[in-house]
Order: C-alpha cells, then sequence, then structure tokens
C-alpha cells in the first residue's frame, strides 16, 4: 500500500484507476477503491467544462501544452521552488 502512495505522489496525484493500469502487481491485494487521497478531493476545482473542440490532435506527443508556476514561498526537500507541467494534446496525460 505505501508503494501506492508513493507512486500516487510521483506521479502529481494520478487517479488509482491509471496507477493500476501502470502497475497492476501492485494492486494484486487492493482496488482502486480501497484509496482516499484528500489532497486530491481539496483541490479538485469545478468549473463549466470547454466547448468540444474539433481539432482535438490524434496522436500522442503532436502538441504539448505547458505551464510553469513559482517561485513558491516553501521550497521542496530538494530545494526546488518552481514547478512545470506538460500536457499531451490527444490524451491529456500530465
Amino acid at each position: 500500500m505505501d508503494k501506492i502512495w508513493l507512486w500516487h505522489r510521483q506521479y502529481g496525484h494520478a487517479s488509482f484507476g491509471y496507477l493500476k493500469l501502470l502497475f497492476p502487481e501492485l494492486f494484486s491485494q487492493f482496488t482502486e477503491l480501497d484509496f482516499h487521497c484528500e489532497t486530491c478531493t481539496l483541490t479538485k476545482s469545478h468549473r463549466i467544462s470547454y466547448p468540444l473542440r474539433l481539432n482535438k490532435n490524434f496522436m500522442p506527443f503532436m502538441i504539448v501544452h505547458s505551464d510553469i508556476w513559482g517561485p513558491s514561498r516553501v521550497s521542496t526537500i530538494s530545494g526546488y521552488k518552481w514547478f512545470v507541467t506538460f500536457i499531451d494534446d490527444c490524451t491529456r496525460m500530465t
């Protein structure tokens, strides 16, 4: 269970369903319903959904969107204060 939580946090709070696809051996005794992340619940934002785009890419990595955030008042254990995210336009993977 500790390894699942570790990967959940290291992959930027990826869903447990996605982690089960990546690491099926870790979920041999658990299901994604056995996990509840309070951070994910608290940070989930609700907004009006965007209209569907007709020009979405159908090949992964053709367009990658990015965003940078920082500097943070508190640094990570490694001393980092800036964060960057990359989102694939096709798969929406972050």
